[in-house]
C-alpha cells in the first residue's frame, strides 16, 4: 500500500541498508562461490532486522507483554502487513494512538485490545481473515487483535479510503460515519488524525520499508 504523505517518498534509513548489505558480504564470505537466493537476502536478514525493530520499538513503549510475547507480536505485525500490504508502520502509529500499546486496554464504546477492535467489527471481519471470533476476550490476544486491525485498514483502502487521512479517520470512527461525512468534510482534520499523522510522520523516519 503507497500511502500518499506530502507527496514526499519515504526513504530507508541508512543504517538498515549498511546491515542488510553487511549482512550479505557475510553470506559471500562464509559460503565463497554460491549464488545468493533473492528470496533468503529480502526473507531472512531483512525480515528479521525489521521484527527486531518492532520489538524493540515495543519494549521502548513499554508495552505491557512478557518478551516472548513482543516478538511474536512483532512477528504478527510484520506479516500481516505484508499479507495485506498495510504499512506496519501506520499500525503501529495507531496502536499508540488508540491503547498506548496496553493490549488489556476497553474503551468507553466497547473498543478492546492492542488495536481498540470493536466486537460487533471483529465478528463482520473474522471469516474474510479465517479466524474464528468466540467472543470479546479474543480482542485481548495482541496477535488475534492485530490481525483483525491490520486486515480492517486493507478493507477501508479498497473502499475508497485510500489515502493516509481519510483511512485513520475512517478507522477511528468507523467505514460508516466516514462515509457519510465525507461530503461535508473532505479532508479530516481531528485531533486523533494529527496525532496518528505525527506519529507516523516519526516512524517513516525510524523504520524501513516492507
Amino acid at each position: 500500500m503507497n500511502m500518499d504523505y506530502g507527496g514526499k517518498k519515504m526513504k530507508k534509513p541508512k543504517i538498515f541498508i549498511m546491515l542488510c548489505v553487511l549482512a550479505f558480504v557475510i553470506f559471500l564470505l562464509v559460503y565463497p562461490g554460491r549464488v545468493v537466493p533473492e528470496a533468503l537476502f529480502d526473507d531472512f536478514y531483512c525480515r528479521d532486522m525489521i521484527v527486531r525493530q518492532i520489538t524493540q520499538h515495543l519494549k521502548l513503549k513499554n508495552a505491557k507483554m512478557p518478551e516472548d510475547q513482543l516478538q511474536l507480536t512483532a512477528n504478527t505485525l510484520y506479516e500481516a502487513s505484508r499479507e495485506h500490504d498495510v504499512d506496519y508502520r501506520l499500525v503501529l502509529a495507531i496502536m499508540e494512538a488508540e491503547s498506548n500499546y496496553d493490549h488489556d486496554a476497553v474503551s468507553t464504546r466497547g473498543a478492546r485490545g492492542i488495536m481498540q477492535i470493536r466486537p460487533i467489527l471483529a465478528e463482520f471481519l473474522s471469516k474474510d481473515v479465517g479466524i474464528t471470533f468466540t467472543d470479546e476476550e479474543d480482542l485481548h490476544e495482541p496477535d488475534y487483535n492485530i490481525k483483525l486491525g491490520v486486515y480492517y485498514l486493507s478493507w477501508l483502502n479498497n473502499r475508497g479510503f485510500d489515502d493516509a487521512k481519510h483511512m485513520i479517520h475512517a478507522y477511528n470512527v468507523g467505514h460508516n460515519r466516514a462515509r457519510e461525512e465525507r461530503s461535508k468534510n473532505p479532508s479530516p482534520n481531528t485531533r486523533y488524525v494529527k496525532e496518528v499523522l505525527r506519529q507516523y510522520q516519526n516512524n517513516l523516519s525510524s523504520f524501513p520499508e516492507l
